[in-house]
């Protein structure tokens, strides 16, 4: 059905909350939990309405099988309680799921307005951040958390490059899925944006969002290589060229971030996993994972538990690594479901630059990849904000995998 000829008072609430989530999620974790529990109690009554019923496929199984590991994680866990209000209202997110899955077929061009609108948030945080590194504040008049950071809308919250390679690619997807014009147009479209955004991701000063938008560029100019290799060697020396510029000039102080990081990781002669703290945090949560191997020591727990195996300082929320993270929190057994998803993740990387398959299907894995992602620091796994960003682009993949059935 078209969305004005809807007649559903929930449906019309869920997809207006749908869309209003990537705005939310600018706007801040408050936000954006009023929108999820719109999202979450009109799905469930569209449900118990028989208006939408979850086909019961190995994914649905995968992840009730998933959920229930980690309630029983938090149940037996020192902190139960604590650790339940981030396993259990980890529904919200499943929900969210089902919820954009079931407007896709509903909603007569969801997707496309989607589309837009998430194309519009993204335009409108580039164009913002680079208004606050230019003047030192953004529209909102809102300053740099420090005069070489640029933070856009999130203000004190180094936020903003995590935001943009979370979302880009599930922008870049649906346009190369839904768009009719040819091929080598929206090549370039998606081209002439990266370039404009790849500066200010430097100048987020977030190392892990500078690693994943590099990465989403390697697969951009990727597709050149098998069409056009005189534009896949002048696109690769033009996104090479963009941060040796930066680096050489010190423009925003970057040549001291990438000597800080180098430091970092090779401090006192000696090589560090990703820094003398994170490897502290590393050593800890090992320390937890032998006294809990099985179930672990339940689900956002870690920043009550370090301090049992730490004497110093030394303590986090969480471990900044996502495998060790879900490995001390939720032992073995989760450990089982990380490496399936994991290996899911990894086949379809591998298989996009083997195969040379379609641009917009590794686009969609891309935010998942990130937000799992075993090899780099990474944040909170069952921070809200967070996992949030890192399930977005499931929905969106599951309808492109069912319709070339994949599924």
């Amino acid at each position: 059905k078209k969305l004005y000829k809807i007649n559903n008072i929930n449906i019309k609430i869920l997809v207006t909350a749908v869309f209003f989530l990537p705005i939310a999620l600018v706007a801040g974790p408050a936000v954006m939990e009023f929108f999820l529990i719109i999202i979450s109690v009109n799905f469930i009554i569209l449900c118990f309405k028989n208006e939408y019923k979850i086909k019961l496929d190995i994914y649905f199984f995968f992840i009730l099988a998933w959920y229930l590991l980690i309630i029983i994680s938090s149940i037996v866990s020192e902190h139960p309680l604590l650790s339940l209000k981030s396993s259990f209202l980890s529904f919200r997110f499943i929900l969210l799921i089902y919820a954009i899955i079931y407007l896709g077929e509903k909603v007569e061009n969801f997707y496309k307005i989607f589309l837009f609108i998430l194309f519009f948030t993204l335009s409108i945080c580039v164009i913002d951040g680079y208004i606050q590194t230019l003047f030192g504040k953004n529209l909102l008049l809102i300053s740099k958390p420090n005069p070489y950071t640029t933070s856009g809308f999130f203000g004190d919250e180094k936020k903003l490059g995590s935001y943009i390679v979370r979302l880009i690619p599930i922008c870049f997807g649906l346009y190369l899925y839904l768009s009719k014009e040819n091929q080598l147009k929206k090549n370039t479209h998606i081209l002439i944006f990266s370039f404009l955004t790849f500066p200010l991701i430097l100048f987020s000063n977030e190392r892990m969002a500078m690693l994943f938008f590099s990465f989403i560029v390697i697969c951009i100019i990727f597709t050149y290589l098998k069409n056009d290799k005189k534009k896949f060697f002048l696109i690769s020396f033009i996104f090479v060229l963009i941060p040796i510029i930066i680096y050489t000039f010190s423009i925003n102080r970057f040549d001291s971030k990438v000597i800080n990081s180098l430091t970092q990781i090779y401090e006192n002669s000696k090589i560090k996993v990703y820094s003398s703290t994170h490897e502290i945090l590393i050593i800890n949560s090992i320390k937890l994972f032998k006294e809990k191997p099985i179930l672990g020591i339940g689900a956002n727990n870690y920043k009550r538990e370090c301090k049992k195996v730490n004497s110093g300082d030394n303590c986090s929320t969480h471990p900044h690594n996502i495998f060790i993270q879900l490995l001390t929190e939720t032992g073995i057994l989760g450990m089982v479901f990380y490496g399936i998803f994991l290996f899911f993740i990894l086949k379809k990387i591998v298989f996009f630059f083997i195969f040379k398959e379609e641009l917009y299907k590794i686009l969609m894995v891309l935010p998942l990849f990130f937000y799992v992602n075993p090899f780099f620091p990474s944040g909170n796994f069952f921070n809200n904000w967070y996992m949030c960003l890192g399930i977005f682009a499931f929905p969106f993949l599951y309808k492109i995998q069912k319709t070339n059935n994949d599924l």
